[in-house]
């Protein structure tokens, strides 16, 4: 069950990774667009 857990972690480590980049890259497309 733990290395169930510590997958599951890490899946949602990733999505909020994943979704982090995300943001990043909008707010660096904004910054580009705007200059």
């Amino acid at each position: 069950t733990v290395r169930v857990l510590f997958s599951f972690i890490r899946r949602q480590a990733q999505t909020l990774f994943d979704r982090k980049l995300e943001n990043v890259s909008h707010f660096l497309l904004r910054l580009t667009f705007i200059r």
